[in-house]
């Protein structure tokens, strides 16, 4: 593509992006007239500690998420692979699960997600801290990586089943906490908890910019990427690394976010029509940041005070958006 046609593309994103985060400012539990923002100090104080965590958190996750969708579709060479294929964000369901329905008890475990939100976002972080240690074992000594994916997917299975067994032990009321958890949210960054989420955002999204050569060697094969200086096992252990950090991340402050780490790589390489990683990577930030605050506003577009969960809607978006990028693919093969 031309750069100035990537130019007007990118343009457009950020403008795309800005609007977004506006209209997330803005709207919300009542909307927020723009002329008095700044009069009120209820309006300000809703503005500074609700909304924009939440603009943010939306922003972020969506970034890092489909960011990690890239890095395993490029690793794994499949269309379906995304950051919770490894078994991360089940790591951190495990870490949550335990500290509301193992360690909760009575009106603490229900309570948990609201009062003690340290403690479970403390959960998250060392569940899925555990299954990446695993996983960089297995990354360590095998050499394949189908054998990867399915360890990775295997560890999903044991920690989903692990859950189920405390759920069935559990009271109702730990079990609607840790349900509500499980729906994901945006709302659930509070405004102290801001800095670690957007410096941890920043310095993960700009990592993987550095090894786009790499990943552009890895698209043509590994065993061109090989003979071309790439260290097939280093570029495995890191991707598997990067991937987990970020899915830990979004995680352990959002809960579990599905669908965005599928759907939005494919939409980015449909959008630039081009899988070269040096601008893939940054139009993924913006493609996925706009898919998050996108889904966050339709959410709550029919009742402001009562959102759908988040993970319904990036649910009922990125599944007819990923068949018709994938059907739209197998007429265009049909034809030619």
């Amino acid at each position: 593509m031309h750069k100035k046609a990537l130019l007007w593309r990118g343009g457009g994103l950020v403008l795309l992006c800005l609007l977004l985060f506006v209209l997330e400012l803005l709207w919300g539990n009542g909307a927020l007239p723009a002329s008095s923002v700044m009069q009120l100090p209820a309006m300000q104080k809703i503005l500074w500690q609700i909304r924009l965590p939440r603009a943010l958190a939306a922003a972020c996750c969506g970034a890092l998420l489909s960011v990690g969708g890239l890095l395993m579709q490029t690793l794994f060479r499949n269309p379906l692979a995304s950051p919770s294929i490894l078994g991360i964000s089940t790591g951190a369901s495990i870490g949550v699960a335990f500290v509301v329905l193992v360690l909760g008890g009575g009106a603490w475990g229900a309570l948990a997600l609201t009062h003690h939100l340290g403690w479970v976002i403390a959960a998250a972080l060392v569940g899925a801290a555990l299954v990446l240690l695993l996983l960089l074992s297995f990354a360590w000594y095998l050499t394949d990586n189908n054998m990867l994916l399915l360890m990775g997917v295997m560890l999903g299975y044991l920690g989903s089943a692990l859950i189920s067994v405390w759920q069935y032990f559990s009271r109702p009321e730990q079990l609607q906490a840790f349900f509500v958890w499980m729906m994901g949210s945006f709302d659930g960054l509070l405004l102290e908890y801001v800095p670690w989420m957007l410096g941890g955002s920043l310095l993960l999204l700009l990592a993987p910019w550095f090894t786009a050569r790499q990943l552009n060697l890895l698209l043509m094969g590994e065993d061109y990427a090989r003979s071309m200086g790439v260290s097939l096992r280093f570029m495995r252990r890191w991707m598997v690394f990067w991937a987990a950090l970020a899915t830990a991340l979004v995680t352990a402050f959002c809960g579990p976010i599905g669908f965005v780490g599928i759907a939005v790589p494919h939409l980015t390489r449909l959008f630039l029509r081009q899988q070269n990683h040096f601008f893939t990577i940054p139009f993924a930030w913006l493609m996925g940041a706009a898919f998050c605050m996108a889904c966050d506003l339709l959410s709550r577009l029919f009742d402001a005070y009562y959102a759908l969960p988040v993970n319904v809607v990036t649910s009922l978006i990125g599944a007819p958006l990923v068949l018709s990028i994938f059907w739209r693919r197998r007429k265009k093969t049909l034809v030619t």
